[in-house]
């Protein structure tokens, strides 16, 4: 799971959608801090593939981990604080997120 957030991260820095977007599932759902909502990974991917260009263009994401639980031996709940920033990491995350990760058949 941690490995997935800094992937995250990473591809978001690097303002790289095609590597962003493969993260989520196929129906993953997306809502975005300003209500923004989107379906499914090919949405993901070309909506931040736009982000990246435009809105958060020269940004990076800061994350950090609050908590995990397990509903399932395939399912893990993270929540994190996190935040887009450009220059130096912010010592204060002002967003809180949750993620649903699920590994899936191919292990992923």
């Amino acid at each position: 799971m941690c490995a997935v957030l800094s992937s995250l991260a990473q591809a978001w820095g690097r303002e790289d959608a095609d590597a962003y977007g493969p993260l989520f599932t196929q129906d993953a759902t997306y809502t975005t801090y300003v209500d923004t909502y989107y379906q499914g990974r090919c949405d993901i991917t070309e909506a931040h593939r736009a982000l990246f260009s435009g809105f958060v263009k020269g940004t990076k994401l800061a994350d950090s981990l609050l908590g995990i639980r397990f509903p399932g031996p395939d399912t893990a709940l993270v929540t994190s604080r996190g935040d887009t920033y450009t220059g130096d990491k912010p010592g204060g995350l002002t967003k809180v997120q949750t993620y649903t990760m699920v590994r899936e058949a191919d292990g992923q």
